[in-house]
């Protein structure tokens, strides 16, 4: 029996090659899933790490009043401290076309051939600016409309006019990429600042901690001990911002996605298990009389299941060799796109020999255990039940109450009643491909529900924010000549004048904490309508009083309203009172200072500032993002021309800007989506078959009897249609729930509880394409019951 049975299994590998790549394709999917999410997880956390790392970040920055040198070197020798450099930034916008400029922070260097924190790799060009040019980061480049060697326009925050040279292009692993942000990063020598017309001094310090630089609490520590030391010496210490040592700021986004898809790719493997039991059951249904045969003349169940499990294995060593290398392929090219979106380099990109063994023994143990019962199951019938069998079902139509309600339409042309009723024939095998289709579609329109519901949230929250323009000016300006100057814009309806100061928080030994930015806004506000989360908003008369965002929850977890809060203004200690909590957003933790609100009289009395401020928010009457542009130019010039310098931003341009994040989300989400569908799709396309191939006697019946080619089509056709549609609607269904895990998931990220939201466009979509999957899974089953004559069917088996 050796050979003849191992001949059998090669020749049932090989012979049914349309069967065999069915079975191979509905294992490979979920080995392709897991190794596509595996490898891109390993090198994104391996690269993105390495490159940030590699680039020496400095592991706490403070942000204070103007300091020399001699500063420097006074910190370098205070205990924990490895090593310090200081930082400047000129602000400014540089002109990008005839009535268009971008605005730009060149960050000044004293020695480009030492730059030992925040290190910069030359990109293009030369390797250090000239006196009178700039290196610009490479993420910039695209944005500025020059090349190398080109010079461009720029004017400083305080109105000076300057031509630059663009010397070249550096790359900066730290920063966020320009398209984030919308503005332009460059670098200049420090001698250079002063021919800005700007004063030559540092107001950062960049720290490298001496020991323990993984541990946040020590790093905190040293810097609270480099800020008392320098506001002993008379600086004042606005910001200290300590982020997650060795990690990119957007890492924990990037994870995050990264175990959504890999959530995704373990259900592909699922499905793909349901598909092997599916194709398994009728492979084994139309080996029944082989089967029989083989026990006729003296074949053991042990041996018979032992082949078919060397069968599986087989199917399961293709599946190996399809899905391995296309995952290392895909897996290389999404990588690729995202090192290009987060701005990271993707030096060294390799399939990890664990995500391989993962993908083997999935390719192996998957196939076999979903094998099992259908394989147990057919090789246990006897000779006689074999041998009864003639290809033409067993008859179980008709016998359930659902099958008896069926018979009684009559509605439908006599090929669609024969769709509908072989539709619900073989249930089992009904319920395992509705099972892969459902989840299929349910995963797709999850997604899209995700989408939905984070545009909508956003823009709920942006829209809370009613500035059209928000308007930066170099220096205070009192409120009413701001109001009067921006008034002589026709579109202008609004015009507040919002306070703000740097605050830290102080525990109960009064010792610093965290640092806050507090904005005041106006009582009476037009310009923000706050989503409040818990308490209520800031009223007029209000004193000592804060509304939270809930990012700052996610750091202090425990804040309620009406507990107090311990505030360092500026070296004064007060005491506040939280009245709110307000939606915020905090991609990722990544916030450093974390904003709070508090009526304006009471800023004003904090900061001494009175009726002149920095910061500006307007409103217009038609809020399109091409005319608060084209306001914000007319502002701008308003301004230069009574030489008070006004920055911009339009709420068109933030909205922009979050609009990438969410569609680089989507981005992530979309792929494995598409590749559940193509799961669906297999499962559809093998039932199809199988479904074709058991009916073979009978669709020789129909043909005897007179139906043509294109009735025969129909039948199959039709029957795949109606599985489309009940999967689409159960998907819908189902969608929901997974819809609410995926919101948790993405709502941490962004610091707020994410609803979930109904996508009519993902059911549209969804719709079109399961009728699609549907419609092609089917053409190929279809064609071969075509082409199947009557002496064919009287030959077969």
């Amino acid at each position: 029996m050796n050979r003849p049975r191992w001949r059998k299994v090669w020749a049932d590998l090989w012979s049914s090659k349309v069967r065999t790549l069915l079975v191979v394709m509905s294992i490979a999917v979920g080995v392709f899933a897991v190794g596509t999410v595996g490898g891109m997880y390993v090198n994104l956390s391996r690269t993105f790490s390495a490159g940030y790392l590699a680039a020496n970040p400095a592991h706490a920055t403070l942000s204070l009043t103007p300091f020399d040198d001699d500063v420097v070197q006074m910190v370098k020798h205070i205990p924990g401290v490895a090593d310090a450099a200081g930082g400047r930034a000129v602000s400014g916008k540089v002109q990008i076309g005839p009535e268009e400029w971008k605005n730009i922070a060149l960050f000044a260097l004293p020695d480009y051939n030492d730059i030992r924190i925040v290190k910069l790799r030359p990109e293009q060009g030369a390797l250090e600016p000239s006196p009178h040019g700039f290196l610009l980061e490479r993420t910039s480049l695209p944005l500025i409309n020059a090349q190398i060697g080109d010079t461009v326009l720029m004017e400083t925050s305080d109105g000076k006019r300057r031509e630059l040279r663009l010397d070249g292009a550096v790359y900066n692993a730290t920063t966020a990429p320009a398209s984030f942000t919308n503005q332009l990063e460059g670098y200049i020598l420090l001698d250079s600042v002063e021919w800005l017309g700007q004063q030559r001094y540092y107001d950062q310090l960049h720290l490298i901690v001496s020991e323990d630089t993984l541990n946040k609490a020590h790093i905190e520590e040293v810097a609270k001990q480099v800020a008392a030391r320098l506001e002993k010496g008379g600086y004042t210490v606005f910001i200290t911002q300590v982020p997650e040592p060795g990690q990119h700021p957007v890492y924990q986004v990037i994870q995050s996605l990264i175990l959504l898809l890999g959530g995704m790719g373990v259900f592909s493997v699922f499905l793909s298990g349901f598909l092997v039991i599916n194709t398994l059951t009728g492979l084994l249904a139309q080996h029944i009389r082989q089967i029989g045969m083989m026990k006729a003349i003296g074949a053991r169940t042990r041996q018979i299941v032992g082949m078919y499990l060397v069968l599986v294995l087989g199917f399961g060593v293709l599946a190996f060799l399809v899905a391995a290398p296309a995952a290392t392929a895909v897996a290389y090219g999404l990588c690729k796109t995202f090192a290009s979106w987060l701005n990271f380099d993707l030096t060294d990109f390799s399939m990890p020999e664990a995500v391989l063994i993962v993908q083997a023994v999935i390719s192996l143990l998957v196939p076999v255990l979903a094998s099992l019962l259908p394989i147990r199951s057919g090789t246990r019938l006897t000779v006689r039940e074999a041998i009864a069998s003639y290809g033409l079902g067993k008859g179980q139509f008709g016998k359930g109450w659902f099958d008896r309600v069926l018979e009684q339409v009559r509605v439908f042309s006599r090929p669609v009643l024969i769709s509908i009723r072989n539709t619900f024939r073989r249930k089992t095998r009904l319920i395992l491909t509705l099972i892969t289709l459902t989840l299929a579609g349910a995963i797709f329109i999850a997604v899209f529900n995700v989408r939905t519901s984070l545009t909508v949230v956003l823009d709920e929250f942006l829209d809370s924010f009613l500035s059209d323009i928000n308007l930066s000016l170099s220096a205070p300006q009192p409120i009413e000549r701001v109001r009067q100057l921006a008034s002589a814009v026709p579109d202008v309806t609004g015009v507040e004048g919002w306070l703000f100061a740097s605050m830290k928080l102080l525990d109960a030994q009064d010792q610093p904490i965290g640092n806050f930015i507090v904005f005041g806004p106006p009582p009476d506000s037009q310009m923000i309508t706050p989503i409040i989360e818990q308490g209520r908003w800031l009223l007029p008369g209000d004193q000592s009083a804060v509304v939270v965002g809930t990012d700052f929850l996610n750091k202090y977890p425990d804040t309620r309203p009406g507990d107090a809060l311990r505030l360092d203004v500026n070296g004064k200690r007060i005491t506040v009172t939280v009245v709110g909590v307000m939606r915020s957003l905090g991609v990722g933790g990544a916030t450093s200072a974390y904003l709070l609100y508090a009526p304006v009289e009471y800023v004003a009395r904090l900061t001494g500032a009175g009726q002149s401020t920095t910061e500006y928010r307007l409103a217009i009457k038609n809020s399109t993002p091409e005319n608060q542009k084209k306001v914000a130019q007319a502002l701008v010039q308003i301004f230069d021309a009574r030489r008070v310098k006004a920055t911009v931003q339009t709420g068109g341009e933030i909205k922009e800007q979050v609009g990438t994040s969410v569609t680089i989300i989507v981005a992530f989400l979309v792929p494995m989506a598409v590749l559940v569908g193509v799961v669906g799709a297999l499962g559809l396309m093998g039932t199809m078959s199988l479904n074709v191939l058991e009916r073979t006697r009978e669709i020789g019946v129909l043909r005897a009897v007179g139906a043509s080619n294109r009735k025969v089509f129909q039948i199959v056709v039709v029957e795949g249609l109606i599985i489309g549609l009940v999967s689409w609607a159960l998907g819908i269904l189902l969608s929901l729930p997974i819809s609410g895990g995926l919101a948790a998931v993405l709502g941490s990220i962004f610091s707020f509880a994410l609803p979930v939201t109904v996508s009519p466009e993902g059911f549209a979509i969804w719709f079109v394409v399961v009728l699609s999957l549907a419609w092609f899974a089917s053409l190929l089953p279809a064609w071969n019951a075509v082409r199947l004559t009557v002496r064919d069917v009287l030959a077969y088996e």
